[in-house]
């Protein structure tokens, strides 16, 4: 038996992750759904722990990209609990910035995860 509420492929919480939480900042209070109580998150300058981290490295993600819309490119792909999607910031015309998520889930939640700035 699961002990949060929301079970999700890891489509559904990949998408979530980038489009609610790193593009939008958590206005809907995903995080405690898709997240575990103490990921870990790996970014260029290193590694940080618990979801205030997390919430941390999604400002810095919405610093590095500003106001352009960010939207994943392509499916997510992986097994075994290692899963990865690439995203895409861009104005209309204009290319601003892409890279990818690289996730471990376990039991359908986030347990670390690599943010990579292409």
């Amino acid at each position: 038996m699961n002990a949060h509420p929301w079970t999700a492929s890891p489509d559904q919480v990949l998408h979530a992750n980038l489009l609610s939480i790193f593009c939008l900042g958590d206005p809907t209070g995903m995080l405690k759904a898709i997240w575990h109580k103490m990921p870990v998150i790996y970014e260029e300058h290193g590694a940080s722990a618990g979801r205030e981290a997390v919430l941390r490295a999604a400002e810095r993600f919405r610093m590095a990209i500003g106001t352009a819309p960010c939207r994943p490119v392509g499916p997510v792909i992986g097994h075994s609990g290692l899963y990865m999607l690439r995203w895409q910031a861009y104005h209309p015309g204009t290319y601003v910035a892409s890279g990818c998520h690289l996730a471990n889930l376990r039991d359908g939640r986030i347990d670390s995860l690599y943010s990579v700035i292409d």
